[in-house]
């Protein structure tokens, strides 16, 4: 007569663990689904394998949580960045009604004290400088993704290393008592 022990079919990215006799999967925090194979919503980041992220809006957004699929906030006026965390150029005093124009000549102030600056000392990026920055950000990603993958494994022959020196533990224990 053979049991039938249930095979653990989790999604070794999302999980942090498996349980052997029922195949019950566990999921890393943020992680959800039957096999842990997607983020909860309002997370991201199911990719990295280290569990998924809460996406938090600042507080100058429409939403508290970010967009599912683009991991970005809808800002109030004169608000910008993906979370809605800062002043657009031309745009000051930060809050959650959003960023106030610029009251100046040239249309640039600073964005913490809403002094006008002149348009030679404002930076802001053309074209080209996009391209680089998103060029950058893929990059970015690609490096973090093989980094996330080598820490997985290093964790995980970690953690096979701690379970083996307890399964030699236990077998000396046991020798030790038979003795």
């Amino acid at each position: 007569m053979s049991l039938s022990v249930p095979e653990c079919e989790c999604d070794k990215c999302g999980t942090s663990s498996c349980d052997d006799r029922t195949g019950l999967c566990h999921c890393k925090p943020g992680v959800k689904g039957r096999l842990c194979d997607q983020c909860e919503e309002g997370y991201f980041g199911f990719s990295s394998c280290q569990g998924c992220r809460r996406c938090e809006c600042g507080p100058a957004s429409i939403r508290t949580t970010c967009h599912p699929l683009t991991h970005s906030c809808p800002c109030r006026p004169g608000a910008g960045g993906r979370y809605c965390e800062r002043c657009l150029p031309g745009y000051w005093d930060y809050n959650p009604s959003g960023c106030q124009k610029c009251d100046c000549e040239s249309g640039h102030c600073n964005m913490h004290t809403g002094e006008c600056l002149a348009e030679a000392t404002v930076n802001l990026c053309n074209n080209s400088c996009d391209d680089c920055i998103w060029q950058l950000i893929r990059d970015l990603r690609l490096s973090n993704k093989t980094l996330d993958q080598l820490k997985v494994g290093v964790l995980n022959i970690s953690t096979g290393a701690a379970a083996n020196d307890r399964i030699k533990y236990y077998n000396y224990t046991a020798h030790q008592l038979q003795t």
